[in-house]
């Protein structure tokens, strides 16, 4: 157990800075994230869940983006790192839903990826209109 959150914080970004760096050194250009926390900022029940315990979900927002972060800075020289924006699919079932846009301005604009993959216009993911107004999407 940790007393300090941040130890905690600053161990996990070590792992995943060791990670990229063994992935590297066995020829890995390329890495995929597969981000559930913030997808998952995007659907009422889980964000009202956060509330309930005593946590701000617009809070959790830049902490999870400032560690994703950390993490991609410490990346090897020439590795690409995307970002897919998972709602926990897996075999038909999935434990999210809803329009990025509690998420978008932020995550989309904060992010240091190289790419992102979505979810978008259909029922679970909510239209694509808040990405529409992101630096990304932008020609």
């Amino acid at each position: 157990m940790y007393p300090d959150l941040e130890e905690f914080f600053d161990d996990a970004v070590e792992i995943y800075s060791q990670e990229l760096r063994a992935l590297h050194a066995a020829g890995g250009r390329y890495l995929q994230i597969d981000e559930v926390a913030l997808p998952l900022l995007c659907d009422e029940s889980p964000r009202a869940a956060v509330r309930a315990r005593g946590d701000e979900p617009d809070a959790l927002v830049g902490l999870y983006i400032g560690l994703i972060n950390r993490v991609v800075r410490s990346r090897p020289e020439g590795m690409t790192i995307g970002v897919h924006m998972c709602r926990g699919n897996a075999l038909g079932r999935w434990i999210g839903a809803g329009s990025y846009e509690a998420i978008a301005e932020r995550a989309f604009n904060s992010l240091e990826v190289d790419a992102y993959f979505l979810e978008y216009d259909t029922e679970r993911a909510g239209e694509s209109v808040a990405l529409a107004a992101m630096r990304l999407c932008q020609p």
